[in-house]
């Protein structure tokens, strides 16, 4: 779950510091042990981005992204881009990861260009 997502120091970067950076130039980020967690974290006034593996113990990517889209729509909250990771390139199609909620997916390992152009397309 990403804070701020902003330019930041000459590139795209994430920061939750009052100057729109974080004080090493470096992406603000809350990490979460699993889907549940997120959930009890997830605040859309908070978050800028979220990334996360479908495959989650208590909760997986699938249900977290399900229970957010809800959340959002039933409390008319901005919809915040949640991008599944995934490690098997059979899992998601970009049309079939928009339709269950997600706003696309990345293949692990990240490629770093890779990541760069799916935040720049967002």
């Amino acid at each position: 779950m990403v804070q701020r997502w902003q330019p930041c120091r000459g590139g795209l970067s994430f920061a939750g510091a009052a100057d729109g950076c974080s004080t090493n130039g470096r992406p603000a980020v809350d990490i979460a042990r699993n889907g549940k967690d997120a959930i009890s974290k997830y605040q859309p006034s908070v978050f800028d981005l979220i990334l996360t593996d479908l495959d989650m113990p208590e909760m997986d990517g699938y249900e977290m992204t399900a229970e957010i889209r809800r959340q959002e729509e039933e409390s008319q909250w901005k919809v915040v881009p949640i991008i599944a990771i995934t490690a098997s390139e059979y899992d998601l199609t970009e049309e079939k990861a928009r339709a269950m909620g997600f706003s696309g997916y990345l293949l692990k390992p990240l490629e770093p260009d890779v990541f760069k152009k799916k935040l720049a397309a967002l």
